[in-house]
Order: structure tokens, then sequence, then C-alpha cells
């Protein structure tokens, strides 16, 4: 009996959030491995990461250059949301909208080499469900055009039927942590 053809499917692709990890030299790293190979070997085994430093730091177009070149083609890099992004949001539309068009430049390379998975926007809890943070998200996609946003909440409040009609409604991704039950 032959399989039937699969059309349109889903792939389920699996890595991990972050890869360049110490204690992983031995048990998943080569021991003799140096940390600037990190990334290339971690490409050798899985076809996507989750890069967390760009929370912390704004990247750079140099920095993305680099992550690029390490990896192979059809490698997915799903890049963390800069925390000025999602935390530390900006008083103006003004600044927000500065923040996010170099957020957005600095990812050319990856979307240049077809390599950029998605903006990964990981709000707080305190982002509840309000007027303005309906609208924030509305203004993800203006923010961000032509790439793909998945939102990730840290408050249950969200966990609803009206929020994944929005997140739809603007071509925006849902991202379902698995992590221990937190307050909230």
């Amino acid at each position: 009996m032959s399989e039937p053809a699969v059309t349109g499917a889903s792939r389920v692709l699996v890595g991990t959030a972050g890869f360049k990890y110490e204690d992983w030299k031995g048990p998943f790293y080569p021991d003799e491995l140096k940390d600037q190979d990190m990334l290339r070997y971690y490409a050798s085994q899985f076809p996507v990461v989750e890069l967390d430093f760009t929370y912390y730091t704004m990247p750079g177009v140099r920095s993305m250059q680099g992550i690029e070149a390490k990896t192979p083609p059809g490698f997915q890099v799903c890049v963390k949301a800069h925390r000025s992004l999602t935390h530390e949001r900006a008083a103006t539309v003004e600044e927000t909208r500065a923040a996010f068009s170099a957020f957005a430049s600095s990812l050319s390379p990856l979307v240049q080499a077809g390599k950029l998975g998605c903006v990964l926007t990981q709000f707080p809890w305190s982002f509840k469900p309000c007027l303005e943070n309906l609208d924030y998200l509305r203004r993800l996609g203006d923010w961000l055009p032509g790439l793909p946003v998945v939102v990730e909440f840290r408050n249950v409040q969200w966990l609803r039927e009206e929020t994944f009609e929005l997140l739809s409604e603007n071509s925006l991704g849902f991202c379902c942590v698995d992590e221990p039950r937190l307050r909230g």
C-alpha cells in the first residue's frame, strides 16, 4: 500500500531557544569545538533556532550577516523582538516606529536569504487585554511590514477566542508555550 500524497501540509521544525551554551560541550557539541563554530555545528543538526540575544541587545545588520553565513540554505531563524518593542515600549508613536524600523532593518540579511522564520514578540505578564494593547497588536504588521510575526502572551487573560480572531485578522501567529504553572 502506498502512502497518500501530502499536499499543503504544515511542517514541524524542531530546534532550541539559543545555541551557545557552554554546558552543551560534551553532551551535544564536541568538547574541542570553538564558540564561533557552535552555530555552524548546531545548524548541521537542527533546521531552526530561536535567537534570544536580540531581546537584550538591539541586533545589527553585521551580526545577522554572520548568523546567515554560518547556516545552510533552508535553515530558519526565529528572532525574539528587542525588549524596546515588547517590554519597554516607547512613549511616542514616532519613537515606537523608529525602534521597529531599526529592528526590522537589522533582519535584512536573514530576509534576503529566506532564513527568517519569524519575529517572536514575547509580551510580559503585565501586558493584559485592554484597548491600548489591542491596538498595539493590530499595528505590529504595520511596524514590521512583510515580516512573519508571532505573538507570545505571558498572561492567561489573552487565551480566549477574541484574541485568536484578532491574531488571525492581522496575520499574526500564536506561540503556545509549554511552561510550568505560574501565577497569572
